[in-house]
């Protein structure tokens, strides 16, 4: 893996995957000697690296690959409008609606906005967890679902579902997204309810010969004590993670710390940051 190389590019065109983008992004380039054809643009966070793209409580992204473009959740729950933020921001950006083949959706109050994305574009496939005590709001009868249980699920050959993992602290079922890659695993973790160790782990169960090249998303720290966290960030980095972007729920002392200890391998969230890989 060839070293972070995080860049401002100057010109307004952005080509990632034979697309052209109309902005200019905040690039972090991870990409192998033998590329992957991956690039993850985050949508939405807690905070963006550009003032005209609107910010709000969430992770959506973007993850284009040779085989699928999937967008990774439509909005938080709290959200007034989600799915015009959405689709406006992926339209600064330079994405059209049409573009997306899947719609993941971690858990069901991250699925606000799905209603108004779909009418931008009906085709795509939605994947959703299993059903909690928030899927009675959000869930859509005019929308056709393809639930995933609790096992593993391929949505090709290279990228796959956790499955839906039940938290009980949260009394919510959230799957994560995971990218299998000759180099190592891109893990997309949208909020982490059932606990980031936790969702760690699953993933490397199953994939016990690979260890996770990037983990990327709400890492649900914002509310843990600051004593348990350097404990959190040992387990992470004993199992071999290798880059860290840690953004929206994560929490800014447990960013402090994986800074710290990540250096040039911590990756800084927010709207605009496009990862390649």
């Amino acid at each position: 893996m060839i070293n972070i190389i995080k860049t401002m590019i100057l010109f307004m065109v952005l080509i990632i995957s034979g697309c052209t983008s109309s902005k200019a992004l905040y690039t972090v380039d991870l990409t192998p000697e033998s590329s992957n054809g991956i690039a993850i643009i985050n949508i939405l966070d807690t905070t963006t690296f550009y003032s005209d793209l609107v910010t709000g409580y969430g992770f959506t992204s973007v993850i284009r690959t040779p085989e699928l473009n999937i967008l990774v959740d439509t909005g938080d729950y709290d959200m007034d409008n989600p799915d015009e933020i959405i689709l406006g921001n992926m339209k600064k950006i330079g994405i059209s609606p049409k573009e997306i083949d899947i719609v993941f959706i971690s858990h069901w109050h991250k699925a606000k906005g799905l209603k108004g994305f779909m009418e931008a574009n009906p085709d795509a496939s939605v994947y959703a967890p299993l059903e909690d005590y928030d899927a009675d709001r959000f869930k859509d009868a005019e929308i056709d679902y393809q639930i995933i249980d609790e096992q593993w699920a391929p949505l090709s050959e290279n990228i796959f579902s956790t499955g839906s993992v039940y938290s009980k602290s949260s009394a919510v079922y959230e799957q994560s997204l995971v990218i299998e890659t000759e180099e190592g695993l891109i893990a997309i973790v949208s909020c982490a309810h059932p606990g980031i160790v936790e969702v760690a782990n699953r993933i490397q169960n199953q994939f016990p010969d690979k260890d996770i090249s990037l983990l990327m998303g709400g890492f649900h720290l914002s509310s843990i004590s600051r004593d348990e966290l350097p404990g959190i960030l040992s387990e992470l980095v004993a199992m071999g993670v290798e880059y860290m972007a840690p953004s929206h729920c994560s929490g800014a002392p447990f960013k402090d710390l994986a800074k710290e200890q990540y250096g040039d391998k911590y990756i800084d969230g927010g709207a605009g940051l496009t990862i390649l890989f």
